[in-house]
């Protein structure tokens, strides 16, 4: 009989790769931001610090994207950014940042 360490030890592994697409922001259609001249997200009621990062980590840098944001964009974003489903909306981002572009603009 062979010890038992001298066997070679065979395993058949089956790795199953499991992979969630990554939603993709529709950067085209709600603009560019620049991450050199960011506004202060946390204006934003519903926006804290840790989320307003999040947003920037994700390339949304200003009032004015926010403000063009459709259905299909904040479902993405809250994938995205992890955030709880229907308090985008619940909160007004989109409605919040029109009326935050109209105040800082004038």
């Amino acid at each position: 009989m062979t010890p038992v360490e001298s066997v070679p030890l065979r395993t058949k592994t089956n790795y199953v790769n499991y992979t969630k697409s990554t939603p993709q922001l529709n950067f085209e259609r709600f603009g560019y931001g620049n991450a050199n001249a960011k506004d202060d997200l946390t204006q934003i009621e519903g926006i804290g610090p840790y989320i307003e990062e999040k947003l920037y980590e994700i390339g949304i840098y200003n009032f004015d994207q926010i403000s063009k944001f459709d259905e299909s964009d904040i479902r993405v974003i809250t994938d995205l950014i992890d955030f709880f489903p229907g308090r985008i909306e619940r909160d007004n981002w989109v409605q919040q940042a029109s009326g935050l572009l109209i105040h800082n603009t004038h």
